[in-house]
C-alpha cells in the first residue's frame, strides 16, 4: 500500500521498513470493506488499522470522520500518544478523546455521548471481544446500530475471537471479511509458560523468588480482583519493595502517572488488574506473573501477551494451588505447555527439566485424599491380594476424574 508523504515520514522516523503479516493483510482490504482482524498479541494490529485510516481522513474537513473504540483508558492513552507523534507530520490533523464537532478522529470509550456522527465513515473496535462480554454487549449493539445510520465501514480487531463472537459481529455487520492469522489463539510461539508449585500461603515467597531470579528484568504481576490487588500491594509495601500499580479503583491521575512511568521505562515492577491486559505495548517488560488466574480463560492469553511483543521472547508464570487446578487444566487442554517450577527450602526457584518432570506427581486434592482414606479403610481385615485390590481402586479413582491428564504433561 502506498501511503501519503506524511505517514511515510513518520515510518522513516520510527525506522519501520517492513510490515507485519497482519498489517500486510489488512492494508489490502481496509478501509475499503468491513473486516475482522485476528492476530496474536504484539503483532502490530494498531498500526494495521490506524495507518490506512489516517490516509483516508480529509484534513480539510473539520468534522468527525473516523472513530476508534477501545475498552480501557490505558489503551486510549496509548493510541493518543501515537497520534500525537504522528500529528507532527501533518499540516492539519485533529483528534480527541470525546466527540467534538471539529475533531476529525475520535478515540473513545463505549460510554461516551455519541455526537456529530452523521459524517463518520470509518468505525474501529479494538479488542472487540471485550465489548462482546455480557456486561457490555447491549451497549455495543446500541452503538453499532447508531453508527450504521451513517453507513460507515467497520473494522474489528482482537487476539482472541471465537466462533460465537464472530457470528455475533457478522449478524450485526454484513459483508464482513475475516482475516485470521492466529488460528491457534491459545499459543504464542515466543512465550514460555511456567507453573510454580506453591501453597496459597507461600505465594509471596514465590513472588520474592521470581523477583530475585529476574532482578535485571521488568515484571508485570496480574491480579484478578480487588481483594488480591489490595493484599499484594500491602505485602509489597510492608516489605519496602518499590512498585507501581494500575487498576480501576485508583484515581484517574494515579492511573495516568503509573501508565506513563510504565511505558517510559520508569518502573521495574508493575501490579495491575486485567484491565491492563489489553493492547498495551510495554517494550521494556519481559516477565508476566499471574498472582491468581483470571475468571475468563482467554484473559490469560492477553496477560501473557504483554511480553513477547514484536518478535521478542517473554516468560509467563502462574502459581499453582488446589483451587485453580481446574482452570489450569483448561489452559493445558487448549494446547499451552507449562514447565514445572518448585521452590527450594532456601527460597530459590528450581526449574524442572523434561526428565524430572516425568517423576513429578500432581498434589492430590482434599476430596481425593478423603476418598483414598475411605478405600484404605475397607481393607482393615487382611485378605489375599488385598494390597493389589486396594492399589487398583486408588488408580481407578485417579484415572476417572472429569479431566484425566498426567501431571508429567503439565
Amino acid at each position: 500500500m502506498q501511503f501519503s508523504s506524511s505517514i511515510r515520514q513518520f515510518l522513516d522516523k520510527k525506522r519501520i521498513v517492513e510490515f507485519t503479516k497482519i498489517q500486510q493483510a489488512v492494508f489490502k482490504l481496509w478501509p475499503f470493506q468491513n473486516i475482522i482482524g485476528i492476530a496474536e498479541t504484539g503483532s502490530g494490529k494498531t498500526f494495521a488499522y490506524l495507518l490506512p485510516l489516517l490516509d483516508k481522513i480529509n484534513t480539510s474537513l473539520d468534522q468527525p470522520q473516523a472513530v476508534i473504540f477501545v475498552p480501557t483508558k490505558e489503551l486510549q492513552w496509548q493510541i493518543i500518544n501515537i497520534l500525537t507523534e504522528i500529528k507532527k507530520y501533518f499540516k492539519t490533523f485533529t483528534f480527541a478523546t470525546s466527540f467534538s464537532s471539529k475533531a476529525q478522529l475520535i478515540v473513545s470509550l463505549l460510554n461516551e455521548k455519541y455526537l456529530f456522527t452523521s459524517k463518520v465513515r470509518y468505525v474501529v473496535f479494538d479488542e472487540i471481544d471485550m465489548f462482546l462480554e455480557q456486561s457490555s454487549i447491549q451497549q455495543w449493539l446500541e452503538c453499532v446500530h447508531l453508527f450504521q445510520k451513517a453507513k460507515p465501514l467497520f473494522a474489528f480487531f482482537s487476539a482472541t475471537l471465537f466462533n460465537q463472537q464472530l457470528q455475533i459481529i457478522k449478524k450485526q455487520v454484513i459483508n464482513t471479511k475475516v482475516i485470521n492469522l492466529h488460528p491457534k489463539q491459545w499459543i504464542h510461539p515466543l512465550v514460555k509458560h511456567f507453573v510454580v508449585h506453591l501453597n496459597t500461603e507461600n505465594r509471596f515467597s514465590g513472588l520474592l523468588a521470581l523477583l530475585k531470579h529476574h532482578q535485571n528484568q521488568q515484571i508485570i504481576v496480574f491480579c484478578s480482583n480487588q481483594k488480591s490487588l489490595k493484599q499484594l500491594t500491602q505485602l509489597l509495601s510492608n516489605n519496602n519493595i518499590s512498585f507501581g500499580s494500575i487498576y480501576g479503583s485508583l484515581t484517574y491521575q494515579e492511573r495516568k502517572n503509573n501508565f506513563t512511568k510504565a511505558t517510559n521505562n520508569k518502573l521495574k515492577l508493575l501490579v495491575v488488574s486485567d484491565l491492563f491486559s489489553r493492547g498495551i505495548d510495554l517494550n521494556y517488560f519481559s516477565v508476566v506473573i499471574s498472582w491468581d488466574l483470571p475468571k475468563i480463560d482467554s484473559f490469560y492469553i492477553h496477560r501473557s501477551g504483554r511480553v513477547a511483543r514484536l518478535n521478542s521472547w517473554g516468560r509467563s508464570y502462574l502459581f499453582w494451588n488446589d483451587q485453580n487446578q481446574s482452570k489450569l487444566n483448561k489452559l493445558i487442554a487448549k494446547g499451552i505447555k507449562f514447565q514445572n517450577v518448585s521452590l527450594t527450602s532456601n527460597g530459590d526457584l528450581k526449574f524442572l527439566t523434561e526428565n524430572n518432570q516425568k517423576t513429578t506427581k500432581k498434589p492430590l486434592s482434599t476430596l481425593q485424599i478423603k476418598k483414598i482414606k475411605a478405600i484404605k479403610a475397607k481393607y482393615k481385615k487382611v485378605k489375599p491380594n488385598y494390597k493389589k485390590y486396594q492399589k487398583q481402586q486408588i488408580q481407578n479413582l485417579l484415572i476417572n476424574k472429569k479431566k484425566p491428564r498426567s501431571w508429567k504433561n503439565f
